[in-house]
């Protein structure tokens, strides 16, 4: 095992709700290679939640990033009397890197990226990660260059009884099975359209199977399109749920639908079965991984485009490619696949 101080190690991971569930095996694989180790996790405000109650971690941090420059130093200032001796940046950002190099502890991991100053001067152990691996699968690379073994990929999130008590409140009138349908993204350009999240939801409850609508506050409006545009009944929670009501109610869900975005990753981590619509960012990086998964997106000569910037193809974007005909098969195969388990259940009975 790469050398590591051994009492306190902090863990940098600065992006969305989505990438801080993506490092849950990595915390599973530190904490059993370090059980003795106070473990720290530094993250955005908002994406907390995710680590709430995590038993391989001490604590998780969180960095503001509304803060002005006098207030960071202020907080790094301040992080820097924790005297960590290992930081292990798996941000692969200018900004985690600096904060790792400030925080002076005597081992900096860092991954290999394209910028010389940062691999050579802010990072004293440099580890080169593949880029063709998923995420996840780079978290666990990560993981198995320092020498960490029991490496599962598994991600999890660990909620209360009180939580799943208050989420499944919201959803009392709802008979199972139940299937979660969430049009939340980032960009408009990465969301399915609405029209098509109705008609697979008519499909879906003509099934035999309810439909609940979920999203967070700013998918509130998509959501009640969605109803709207809907023949037969649908249950709408959207913008009532915090991130952990959501895995609640994703964890009792047949199967998720929805796109590339963290609810996606934690219906994954609770075990439902997803059904995963990408567009502009790479499915081979971010697809749920497992084979009870399935990932729709088309090949467009712009995509991946990294949907750093609008998005000008109109009516043709990608994410119209997917026809809500090609989903509704993968909708008609978990439902067959329910369907046998279920009699054979019967059958040993």
């Amino acid at each position: 095992m790469r050398f590591l101080g051994k009492d306190r190690i902090l863990v940098i991971k600065m992006r969305y709700i989505g990438d801080v569930l993506l490092i849950t095996p990595f915390l599973r694989a530190l904490r059993k290679g370090y059980p003795g180790a106070k473990i720290s996790v530094l993250v955005n405000k908002g994406t907390e939640e995710t680590l709430e109650n995590n038993p391989y971690i001490d604590e998780a941090i969180t960095f503001d990033r509304s803060w002005g420059l006098t207030k960071q130093m202020s907080f790094i200032r301040k992080l820097k009397k924790e005297e960590f001796e290992t930081t292990i940046d798996l941000t692969n950002s200018d900004r985690s890197a600096w904060i790792a190099r400030f925080l002076k502890p005597y081992s900096r991991v860092g991954i290999k990226g394209h910028k010389n100053f940062r691999n050579k001067r802010l990072y004293n152990i440099l580890l080169d990660i593949p880029n063709d691996l998923g995420e996840e699968e780079r978290n666990l690379e990560v993981g198995r260059q320092l020498g960490l073994r029991r490496l599962e990929p598994e991600t999890e999130i660990f909620l209360l009884d009180e939580e799943v008590e208050k989420a499944m409140a919201l959803i009392k009138d709802v008979k199972k099975p139940y299937a979660v349908f969430h049009p939340g993204a980032r960009r408009w350009y990465k969301s399915w359209p609405t029209e098509r999240f109705a008609e697979l939801a008519d499909r879906t409850v003509r099934a035999g199977v309810e439909v609940v609508i979920c999203g967070g506050s700013m998918d509130v409006e998509n959501a009640g399109k969605i109803e709207s545009a809907m023949t037969e009944r649908a249950t709408n929670i959207a913008g009532k749920t915090t991130i952990r009501d959501l895995a609640v109610v994703e964890r009792e869900s047949i199967f998720f639908v929805g796109n590339d975005s963290a609810p996606m990753h934690i219906a994954c981590s609770m075990g439902a079965t997803t059904i995963g619509l990408f567009g502009p960012t790479d499915f081979r990086r971010w697809h749920p991984i497992g084979k009870k998964h399935f990932v729709f997106a088309h090949d467009v000569d712009c995509s991946p485009c990294g949907h750093s910037k609008d998005c000008d193809k109109g009516d043709k974007t990608c994410m119209r490619l997917i026809t809500v005909d090609e989903v509704y098969e993968a909708v008609e195969y978990i439902l067959e696949q329910r369907a046998i388990e279920m009699q054979l259940e019967a059958e040993a009975n």
